[in-house]
């Protein structure tokens, strides 16, 4: 077989370097040069190709001349009017319309698009831009941090997810991490004061202002950007905020803090599941936890987990700061899947009406094997 001549090679990583950006739901729908080349030599291969954006340009005017530029990359436009200043145009490439179903999720009636994660980190998380995925390595780069990705949140019966929540194993303070990134896009844009006096209304401050834990990025090139998350993050890692391990609505100490933890277990081989739940509390300074089973036929889990879930809250009697503890951030995301909704939507009701009532937060359990209450939800299935 005839080798692929080196040009054509690098045209061809270009190429695939731009699909690539061009899948970001926050990349204009066209692009400069400038920006290609930006993210193209984040490539080891082209990077080695190229020692300046100058060198970048020369090499897609000699494709251009010769007439392979258009054939590997039908998406570009150039304008050579100007022979000694070509400008240089990609676009995405056209796809048919496609409707993005809406709809609302375990926390609430608000509207949340659950398609386009098509951006794969380090970790096989998938997320829905690469400035998205520049944030999420550059949080797990950190041991002490637990990451939630599209994480739930609550207020006044209305959810809206928050990109990261990040919790600081060290001192137990938590983050809520959005980026604004879709700044080309005059629709998105509009909506942006919007997004911002929700969490206002909610409570979150600035990380910026004394005791914040909100944290919204904008992107404007690669380098300030990543100054922007390193700025961030270093300040997730030295802050210590007391206060928020137990922050209410109103921070009104009076409203009670509840933890729930719970576990399933399902038998494919005969059809029985089960949940065992704990919910733990304190009152006049005594702390209280009780334990509940429940058995089902022929559920799914997560029929079974919405079902505990449900039963959980409808125990308590007053309004509560409720947090409930999964083993697994894939059982959040689960829960807050388009199809789940569906099949659910009653359970999935009941529960986002007793989120007008509580304050609700759904928790990955860090170290499940070294954490009691749930080892004890596990010995519970165990004895059933």
């Amino acid at each position: 077989m005839k080798k692929l001549p080196e040009d054509l090679k690098i045209l061809k990583h270009i190429g695939e370097r731009l699909d690539s950006l061009m899948k970001d739901a926050y990349t204009s729908v066209e692009i400069r040069s400038n920006e290609l080349y930006e993210y193209a030599i984040k490539d080891k291969y082209l990077s080695s190709k190229f020692y300046n954006q100058r060198e970048f340009n020369q090499f897609l005017r000699k494709q251009h001349d010769k007439g392979y530029l258009k054939q590997i990359i039908p998406n570009c436009r150039v304008d050579d009017t100007n022979r000694e200043f070509f400008q240089w145009h990609f676009r995405k490439k056209s796809q048919p319309k496609r409707e993005n179903k809406v709809t609302s999720g375990i926390n609430g009636n608000y509207i949340h698009f659950r398609s386009n994660l098509n951006i794969q980190t380090l970790d096989n998380t998938f997320v829905r831009s690469e400035q998205e995925k520049m944030i999420y390595e550059s949080l797990i780069k950190h041991e002490e941090l637990n990451i939630v990705y599209d994480y739930p949140l609550v207020y006044k019966g209305k959810r809206k997810n928050v990109d990261f929540f990040i919790e600081n194993l060290k001192d137990n303070t938590e983050y809520y991490w959005e980026h604004l990134g879709m700044t080309n896009d005059e629709g998105y844009l509009s909506k942006i004061p919007k997004t911002i006096n929700w969490y206002q209304n909610a409570g979150f401050k600035n990380i910026d202002e004394e005791n914040g834990n909100l944290i919204f990025t904008y992107y404007k090139n690669l380098s300030v950007f990543q100054r922007e998350i390193d700025k961030y993050i270093s300040k997730i890692l030295n802050t210590n905020l007391t206060f928020i391990k137990d922050k209410t609505e109103n921070e009104n100490s009076d409203i009670p803090l509840v933890e729930i933890y719970l576990s399933v277990k399902v038998d494919d081989s005969n059809g029985k599941g089960l949940y065992a739940l704990l919910l733990k509390h304190e009152r006049n300074n005594l702390k209280h936890q009780k334990n509940f089973t429940k058995s089902f036929y022929l559920a799914s889990k997560e029929k079974i987990i919405l079902n505990a879930i449900s039963d959980g809250l409808s125990k308590l009697k007053k309004t509560a700061n409720v947090k409930i503890y999964l083993n697994s951030d894939k059982l959040i995301r689960v829960l807050n899947q388009e199809e789940t909704i569906n099949e659910y939507s009653e359970l999935i009701k009941n529960i986002v009406e007793y989120s007008c009532k509580h304050q609700l937060s759904f928790r990955k359990i860090v170290n499940p094997l070294k954490n009691r209450y749930y080892l004890e939800t596990e010995e519970l299935l165990i004895v059933e």
